[in-house]
């Protein structure tokens, strides 16, 4: 058992203050919704661990940078064949998150605004005073993560968003597996609560408090990809999950990008 097991605690989701872009596009597709994966099981290309707080102890409560470029990454890798790292702090930043956190759409729309800087250009800190420098973030950082930019076209849109009034079930069940053809998932829970006898993450009845990357499904639940300790787990099927995003990455049509893809498909 991980130490965040059976304890109720804020990880970094907020579930008010939509972003204003959310608001007039809720419901609409930011991207066009193409079918990338034919079976909706992203487990080959999901990045590297990377934990949202540190070792000593302090959390960023920034769950929401973390499972969105989560999800980016791994989109990115099984897109494109390209494995990055990038900077959570760079985002973070720009964002001008506070403890408690933020909302994933305006962590998405700060995205879709600044672009992704790599890890190394901006990493993480040993203490969480360095961790929220710069800010603002300094000119030369921002022209660097808008290069990405520059390669990429970036979307987001909910599946379901906050205060939907479905009710779980079949039906969000088939919405969820649909969209995983087209993205893997920002997903809000209830973390953790293990049950022992399907050995499935349930929410307890608590609302949602953290955002992480849904990745697939097996026969007992949703695949997650964790910012914490363990990383993959398995959430029972029947866990109210109360927003659901999906992610949509192309590369702009530049004479080089077209090259690239070219390249990446003959291989």
């Amino acid at each position: 058992m991980n130490v965040y097991e059976n304890t109720i605690q804020n990880y970094g989701l907020c579930k008010e203050g939509y972003s204003l872009k959310a608001l007039i596009f809720d419901g609409v597709c930011l991207g066009k919704k193409r079918i990338v994966n034919t079976t909706g099981q992203w487990d080959g290309s999901i990045p590297r661990y990377e934990a949202q707080a540190s070792e000593d102890g302090w959390d960023t409560d920034g769950c929401t940078v973390w499972g969105t470029q989560n999800c980016i990454e791994t989109l990115e890798k099984h897109r494109f064949g390209v494995e990055k790292n990038y900077s959570e702090r760079y985002t973070y930043n720009g964002a001008k998150i506070q403890r408690p956190g933020s909302t994933p759409d305006f962590v998405g729309a700060v995205i879709d605004e600044l672009g992704l800087l790599e890890e190394h250009e901006m990493p993480f800190t040993k203490t969480y005073e360095e961790f929220i420098t710069p800010r603002p973030l300094d000119d030369a950082s921002i022209k660097k993560g808008k290069e990405w930019l520059k390669k990429y076209s970036f979307s987001y849109d909910f599946v379901f968003p906050y205060k939907n009034k479905m009710k779980n079930g079949e039906k969000k069940i088939e919405l969820m597996k649909e969209h995983l053809k087209y993205s893997p998932l920002g997903v809000s829970v209830s973390a953790w609560y293990l049950d022992g006898v399907s050995d499935t993450y349930i929410d307890a009845g608590y609302e949602n408090n953290h955002w992480c990357e849904c990745y697939g499904w097996n026969e007992k639940g949703w695949k997650i990809f964790d910012s914490y300790d363990n990383s993959k787990k398995i959430l029972s099927f029947d866990h109210n999950i109360s927003t659901c995003m999906w992610y949509s990455l192309n590369h702009r049509m530049t004479f080089r990008n077209i090259f690239n893809l070219l390249i990446h498909a003959n291989k």
